[in-house]
């Protein structure tokens, strides 16, 4: 699109430019050992990289498309470049950075949280519109930092980090429950800003609720779903009952999240825990199979006879 080309030569160049930057970025990253948690801080610094691309021409009312395909391009892997250089000279946990990059988004929607609940909607249409974006871009980054300094050093896995957002979106459904009752849709203002106090005292609840067990990846998502369905069972109570009214409905499916959680949380009680032996000191993480692990060890042992069962007897992480 920069060089003005169109067509077959257009696809043709297209096709070589990502074979080639494929290559190029396999050969340059073959020594990498950056592991999930960094990876997915500079994966989503180049997401970050391209919105700024994008939304900088906006703010400057741009008019041309080359100007927008240039900045996205420029400032894409420059993101993921800043993203490198901050996140040097420490270990990053899968759970930390799974809840850093949720906060740079969330960030980004508080930004645009605060000029509605401002109310710009006086300035013009265009104008409008730049203060919004420029809000949103402002939150990207303040919300990623202030996340990462809640999370740093903190003992979170990728489970609990599921859990501690899943808390964090439970209490501002509970919110926005509440404001319906007192509100009734007349002050709209409301509900944004019941939604953006509940959150943060969502997420601070479920990390000290999670204080004291092993959660997996796989168990904080069936606790997920457990809390998705309770939430559908309890509207089905209000229909089945003949209950009429949102309101009600609201309430209904709210308490069945609610209970949802706490029943799938406590029926998958055990559920794919390791057997682990840890040392905080200097980071050392001893990690052993499960009993699980060991049982399907055996029956693969039996029925795959004279051939080697590949499994992972010790992991050593630090």
């Amino acid at each position: 699109r920069l060089l003005g080309l169109d067509g077959r030569s257009a696809t043709g160049v297209g096709l070589l430019v990502t074979g080639g930057s494929f290559a190029m970025v396999l050969q340059k990253t073959r020594d990498f050992r950056l592991g999930y948690g960094r990876s997915k801080l500079l994966r989503w610094g180049n997401y970050a990289g391209t919105f700024y691309g994008v939304g900088i021409p906006a703010l400057f009312g741009a008019d041309s498309d080359r100007i927008y395909f240039a900045s996205a391009m420029t400032l894409t892997p420059l993101g993921g470049y800043l993203t490198h250089r901050l996140s040097a000279g420490h270990r990053i946990g899968k759970g930390e950075s799974d809840l850093t990059t949720t906060g740079m988004w969330v960030g980004a929607l508080y930004g645009m949280a605060l000029p509605y609940l401002i109310d710009v909607s006086d300035q013009r249409n265009s104008t409008e519109s730049k203060i919004y974006l420029g809000a949103a871009m402002a939150g990207v980054p303040i919300g990623g930092w202030a996340t990462s300094r809640f999370v740093r050093g903190r003992p979170i896995n990728r489970g609990r980090g599921h859990l501690i957002f899943l808390g964090g979106v439970l209490a501002v459904a509970e919110a926005l429950t509440v404001a319906d009752l007192v509100d009734d849709g007349e002050h709209p203002r409301l509900y944004v800003t019941a939604a953006m106090l509940a959150l943060p005292v969502g997420v601070r609840a479920a990390y000290r609720l999670t204080e004291n067990e092993d959660y997996t990846l796989g168990r904080a998502r069936m606790i997920s779903v457990g809390t998705y369905v309770g939430g559908l069972a309890g509207r089905g109570v209000g229909y089945t009952l003949g209950v009429n009214g949102d309101r009600v409905n609201n309430v209904a499916a709210t308490l069945g999240a609610t209970f949802g959680l706490w029943y799938t949380h406590r029926t998958t009680q055990g559920w794919g825990e390791r057997v682990t032996s840890v040392s905080q000191d200097d980071g050392l993480v001893v990690s052993l199979p499960s009993p699980e692990s060991l049982v399907m060890l055996g029956w693969l042992s039996r029925r795959v006879a004279g051939e080697a069962v590949p499994m992972e007897l010790l992991r050593v992480e630090f």
